[in-house]
């Protein structure tokens, strides 16, 4: 007698041939769907209906109809229960608007190299009006609201920025996650919190004020004359431990998350 396992990898074998077999999905259709399946683990028909390929009752007649003399009546129940919970998850998508982001990771990488060029250009025109030409009216102002090394300018402004938009990235990640009731999310959202915190940090700060309590109370000097650096280290240690071998993970479903659900 076959294992459950067994049916139901004969039961997927034989849905995928009589799907393509009825002209329903392409096989290219059905391979990105299989890809797809091995590294979110999904459904095979929960990845199709949410690609919009077929439609979930298409399935379900299929699974009905053509499903293997072995199949005994707890098998049928728990398909009965697995299709519930697909129409239940495709219909808390269906809820959401959705809208379309297609960003290329080559003409992403461009735009912000261009950004960063320009802003180098600018801090270094500035040092140079400053070191090597005479004194003009508004020199001093211009070269400290692009100097790289200075705080609360163009330059940190742009850093705060983007790890804001980061931010917010995360939290619709986190969000959709949690619309359609999948697991994992609570370390999305964390990472949110955390690049929020980096901007904010970036923009005001914040690290400085650990200067003089740190320094005060470890007497540090050498190379933790910046006396930051070591709660800041602490704090990077606790998130590669907090997110150890999750990492790849959250970069695989990344790539999934197309479409932004707000």
């Amino acid at each position: 007698m076959m294992t459950n396992l067994e049916i139901s990898k004969r039961k997927q074998k034989y849905l995928e041939e009589s799907l393509i077999e009825a002209g329903l999905i392409t096989p290219s259709q059905l391979e990105t769907a299989l890809q797809e399946q091995n590294s979110s683990g999904r459904h095979l028909q929960e990845i199709l209906t949410k690609h919009g390929w077929i439609e979930l009752q298409t399935i379900k007649y299929f699974l009905e109809k053509v499903a293997l003399p072995e199949q005994s009546a707890p098998n049928q129940k728990k398909l009965e229960q697995n299709n519930n919970s697909i129409e239940q998850t495709s219909h808390r998508e269906q809820l959401l608007p959705k809208f379309a982001v297609n960003l290329s990771p080559k003409s992403t990488l461009q735009f912000l190299f261009l950004v960063i060029l320009c802003l180098c250009i600018a801090s270094l025109t500035g040092q140079f009006c400053i070191y090597f030409l005479p004194d003009f009216p508004g020199r001093e102002i211009l070269a400290g609201i692009f100097n790289v090394d200075f705080e609360q300018n163009i330059p940190s402004v742009y850093s705060a920025a983007a790890l804001l938009f980061c931010s917010f990235l995360l939290f619709i990640i986190a969000y959709a996650k949690k619309v359609a009731g999948e697991p994992r999310q609570m370390q999305w959202r964390a990472l949110s919190i955390i690049f929020l915190y980096l901007s904010g940090d970036e923009f005001m700060s914040l690290h400085e004020k650990f200067m003089d309590p740190v320094h005060n109370t470890l007497k540090t000097s050498g190379i933790f004359h910046f006396a930051w650096v070591i709660p800041g280290a602490i704090f990077v240690v606790i998130c590669l431990l907090a997110f150890e071998g999750k990492c790849d993970l959250l970069a695989r479903q990344a790539e999934e998350r197309i479409y932004a659900l707000t």
